[in-house]
């Protein structure tokens, strides 16, 4: 990997919190240590994470919009918590950065995150669903903080954006209900034909992927490769920068 590569590492609820509420640790401690060994080798990432709702509402007692921000203000202190104790392990400074979309399109946001990453520290990033419901009153066009790793990617003109989730890539119909089907290798073009695909992926069992294929659609377009992959997959991080065939890869679009 080329000196200072900046890459966007987006990882989803499902990846990181139990569906009991609790943090998978032995995962979480496992990427903290590939995310070092990426920063180690020279490279910049940025750490998008999801799970603070999830976290927080661990008896499943937040039903309105109000709980689920209380239950994202008791969860976010438990996931950095972990985040910090993970890093602190290989000697790695993070900060934490809580912002909404509009956040990101301001100029004193994105020069924020670009100094962090100057001084060599790694950001950890979440929407401040606490102060802040747009996404989760929009979660099915936004999806879970897909749309925010997109811009934090496309703002600070990231190399890729690795997007964790629960299943191995993109596929033609749905691995939940389907075990065995493959991932599609690399899409190079999101057109009618991959969006159809994705309606009858998320058709039963929904897997999240529409609101990953929009956030890839946007970053390649801006010149970023996306990757999906499956976060429980041991070395998935290092994997992909070593070149191996893993997920589903977005080529950046040509010409840009």
């Amino acid at each position: 990997m080329k000196d200072k590569k900046i890459v966007v590492i987006k990882i989803g609820s499902k990846v990181i919190v139990s569906e009991l509420g609790k943090i998978r640790l032995e995962v979480l401690r496992s990427l903290a240590k590939q995310i070092s060994e990426i920063h180690q080798l020279g490279g910049a990432p940025l750490v998008v994470t999801s799970g603070a709702i999830a976290c927080g509402n661990s008896l499943a007692w937040a039903k309105t919009i109000v709980d689920k921000q209380v239950a994202a203000s008791i969860g976010q202190r438990k996931l950095m918590s972990h985040w910090g104790q993970a890093f602190d392990d290989y000697g790695m400074e993070i900060s934490q950065i809580l912002c909404t979309h509009p956040d990101l399109h301001h100029e004193m946001t994105l020069a924020v995150l670009r100094r962090i990453l100057k001084l060599r520290i790694i950001p950890i990033i979440n929407e401040n669903d606490s102060v802040a419901n747009e996404e989760i009153l929009a979660l099915k066009e936004h999806g879970d903080n897909d749309a925010l790793a997109a811009l934090v990617a496309i703002g600070i003109k990231a190399d890729r954006l690795i997007m964790l989730t629960d299943v191995d890539g993109f596929f033609a119909g749905n691995p939940k209900t389907n075990p065995d089907l493959l991932p599609i290798p690399v899409i190079s073009v999101i057109d009618d034909e991959i969006r159809a695909m994705t309606q009858r992926i998320d058709s039963d069992r929904p897997t999240g992927m529409n609101s990953k294929v929009d956030a890839a659609d946007k970053a390649m377009k801006a010149g970023v490769t996306v990757h999906i992959a499956n976060g429980d997959r041991p070395n998935v991080l290092c994997d992909i920068f070593s070149g191996q065939e893993i997920g589903t890869m977005f080529p950046a679009s040509l010409g840009l």
